[in-house]
């Protein structure tokens, strides 16, 4: 964990420590019998640095980074026999490349549930809970991680949105005030359509959580709270495999956080959208828009049309209405056809919701 915690943080440590870094990934079996002073001598570095280095790759002390570190290795001798290295080589066989798969993601995804700071993890859930409204931006992979979040809130009846082209997020944050919230997902927090939102948001004064690789980057600095993921990524990981997965585990979290405080109210409206769901009507001119949205994206896969609807349907039934809009068939088209559109397994599956919007309107 700490090792993978180092390498997703190289780029944004600083010269003295990286040296730390270095020593400590080469020395591992020795620093759980050292004091952090002894440690510092042994580097050439004051003990202060060591404690500063300590709590920026998210532990709260020496005694904590310690015992982190003993689980470590006990965990490395444990599974030294089926040990898989997590990088993909272009030889690997079907097998190899799913059980590294496999184990890269678990790994990422105990590096972030390790390193989370709970506190601040309550104060965000908080602050969604008590937001008018929420816009929620991502581009490339981190759309579909932001299309996720955006049903689960949906889903407990939290007002909340998601685009992803930077035109439609500037037109909906122009609504917005002081009292609405921005949610910003970007695995390097360098993506700069992202940040170009933010930095508007913030001018109106608008608060701001992201969900970044752990680490200072441009998105977290701007943000007023953070939550960072760990995963490494590779070549052969374009499609940011393991970095996904530790994000989702977040969402997962929130939503279901939010479901305990408002458990009772939330029940209410899942129970009220099955009632009106039976009772759901889509007239033949739905059933043709879905028709032709599939054609006219040439999407894969077999009768992409009825996810299309069956989407809508739901949608529609969960906002207490009980005929099926065009409204519905673009939401749940941006919902359920993007990984239809994918050529190749690593390409991204990205559906500009303003081109869709001018194609319905133009059946």
């Amino acid at each position: 964990m700490i090792e993978n915690i180092i390498k997703s943080m190289k780029n944004n440590l600083s010269e003295s420590e990286k040296i730390i870094a270095t020593y400590i990934v080469k020395n591992k079996n020795v620093i759980g019998e050292i004091t952090s002073t002894e440690l510092a001598k042994k580097i050439g570095v004051s003990q202060s640095s060591i404690i500063k280095f300590i709590k920026k790759i998210g532990f709260s002390g020496y005694i904590a980074f310690k015992l982190q570190l003993e689980r470590d290795l006990e965990n490395k001798k444990s599974s030294s026999k089926n040990k898989i290295h997590s990088d993909i080589d272009l030889e690997d066989s079907l097998e190899e490349v799913t059980k590294k798969t496999l184990a890269e993601t678990i790994e990422a995804l105990n590096s972030t549930v390790g390193v989370i700071d709970y506190k601040n993890f309550e104060t965000i859930i908080e602050k969604i809970r008590e937001s008018g409204r929420i816009l929620i931006i991502g581009a490339g992979m981190s759309s579909i991680v932001a299309r996720d979040l955006e049903l689960k809130l949906m889903k407990i009846k939290i007002d909340t949105v998601h685009y992803d082209s930077k035109q439609m997020q500037l037109m909906k944050l122009s609504t917005m005030n002081e009292k609405d919230l921005v949610i910003a997902i970007s695995h390097r927090g360098e993506t700069q359509e992202v940040l170009d939102v933010v930095k508007i948001a913030k001018d109106m004064k608008i608060c701001v959580v992201s969900i970044t690789s752990i680490g200072k980057n441009s998105l977290s600095s701007l943000s007023d709270y953070n939550i960072g993921v760990v995963s490494k990524e590779s070549i052969l990981r374009s499609s940011a495999i393991s970095s996904r997965m530790a994000q989702m585990i977040i969402l997962d979290s929130i939503f279901l956080r939010l479901m305990q405080k408002d458990y009772r109210k939330v029940k209410k409206y899942i129970e009220k959208s099955k009632k009106i769901l039976k009772n759901i009507k889509c007239s033949d001119e739905m059933y043709e828009i879905a028709a032709k949205i599939s054609i006219a994206l040439n999407v894969d896969g077999h009768r992409a049309d009825i996810s299309v609807i069956k989407t809508a349907i739901t949608i529609a039934a969960y906002e207490g209405r009980e005929d099926v809009a065009k409204e519905d068939m673009l939401r749940a088209a941006v919902l359920t056809l993007p990984h239809r559109m994918r050529k190749t397994p690593f390409e991204d599956g990205v559906l500009e919701e303003s081109k869709l919007e001018k194609l319905i309107e133009n059946l």
